[in-house]
């Protein structure tokens, strides 16, 4: 069996194939009935489809991009609550936005996907780390996991760093703050 059978990628223009009697949905509930998953699981960049899936009593976990990035984008705030009280768990990804957070003192454009709305152009703060990120995304509501995606070893080794970051060095307060003071408008 798997763990997690894990709709991948959905958006608004595939929603009715997966979701028709007899699509993708289908399959994964009678792989859940055979014993053959434990649970079934959905990725999207959408927030529409978050709000969809948290009123679905069969998926488990949505993965969707959580950061920093998009601290302010108040639909993500209120899909996560729906997912709450749902009891949905939320697996943030993008908790770097692609790399963009940890371009320290840098002014960056961050992508509408990445943020999961609109872009954002900030000046990145100078004392972000990657496990001010990971403890952001950790910390925000029914967030059970994160998957920060490295192009290194060494950024996977300060990854898995993380369990050993002090209170201090999780901190995000100052940077979240930076991070919006220095927006910058287009």
């Amino acid at each position: 069996y798997v763990d997690v059978v894990n709709l991948h990628y959905v958006n608004n223009s595939d929603w009715n194939k997966i979701f028709n009697p007899d699509g993708v949905f289908d399959l994964a509930k009678s792989l859940v009935e055979e014993g053959k998953a434990r649970s079934i699981g959905l990725s999207t960049h959408s927030i529409e489809i978050v709000k969809k899936v948290a009123e679905i009593p069969e998926i488990n976990s949505i993965m969707y991009q959580t950061s920093m990035a998009n601290h302010q984008y108040s639909e993500r705030n209120k899909a996560f609550q729906m997912c709450a009280e749902n009891g949905k768990s939320i697996v943030a990804m993008k908790v770097f936005a692609k790399g963009k957070l940890l371009q320290n003192r840098r002014k960056v454009k961050i992508a509408g996907y990445i943020t999961g709305g609109k872009p954002l152009t900030t000046r990145i703060p100078d004392s972000i780390t990657s496990a001010k990120c990971i403890h952001y995304s950790l910390s925000q509501p029914c967030v059970a996991t994160v998957v920060p995606g490295v192009s290194s070893f060494e950024e996977l080794k300060d990854c898995i760093n993380y369990v050993n970051a002090s209170e201090k060095e999780r901190n995000y307060e100052y940077e979240l703050e930076e991070l919006y003071q220095n927006k910058i408008i287009d």
